[in-house]
């Protein structure tokens, strides 16, 4: 209940920011592409378990859409959305009448999340950061199943999985008239009830702006 009132205040507070000024107007479109990496702060015990199984600094790729809107003469206000998907190729399977040993290990998500993006005056080229949060939700599955080994070994099977969280760049920007390009370097952590994560990679979008 208590995240929920955040959240309700922090889109009051936004409505009334945008309400205090007519000339609001949606200013820059990004699109891009992002490679974030995820140590998992494991202890290594699935790597004990299976030779198959080593999931430590797994990486996800995805796409990030924002939409920017000019307010503050030095900032702007921004939501958008993204999705990532684990590029790790974790898991084997092998199945005898009577005995199985499997591993495997999905990672991956993505949300909905709104910020403020500080940047320098300049035209062309300039410094920007970022500081945002939302809804995103990532999920990390991983099962170890093993009847073949002597003496049998335990079996795993877990899931975590995140609800709200943040991200967090600096980076810088280089456009023309329209089309331009962001490269940032990107934090983004997300918690929940029985999970949290924390991946850092970077994101290169495409800017147009209007």
């Amino acid at each position: 209940m208590k995240k929920i009132s955040i959240i309700f205040f922090l889109f009051i507070l936004s409505m009334q920011v945008f309400s205090q000024r007519d000339t609001l107007r949606l200013c820059r479109v990004e699109f891009g592409w992002g490679f974030q990496f995820n140590q998992l702060n494991e202890d290594r015990y699935f790597s004990y378990m299976s030779e198959n199984y080593s999931p430590f600094a797994e990486s996800m790729q995805g796409f990030t859409l924002r939409f920017s809107m000019n307010y503050f003469e030095n900032a702007d206000l921004f939501f958008g959305a993204m999705v990532h998907l684990g590029t790790g190729k974790y898991g084997m399977f092998s199945y005898n009448p009577g005995s199985t040993n499997s591993t495997d290990y999905v990672l991956n998500g993505g949300g909905v999340f709104m910020g403020i993006r500080p940047h320098t005056r300049g035209k062309h080229f300039g410094l920007d950061a970022e500081l945002a949060a939302g809804i995103l939700a990532y999920k990390e599955y991983r099962v170890f199943y093993d009847n073949v080994s002597s003496p049998v070994p335990e079996s795993v099977y877990d899931k975590k999985s995140s609800v709200f969280g943040g991200t967090a760049g600096i980076g810088f920007y280089l456009r023309g008239k329209t089309i331009g390009i962001n490269p940032e370097f990107q934090v983004i952590m997300a918690g929940g009830n029985n999970g949290s994560f924390l991946f850092y990679g970077f994101n290169v979008p495409l800017t147009i702006d209007f």
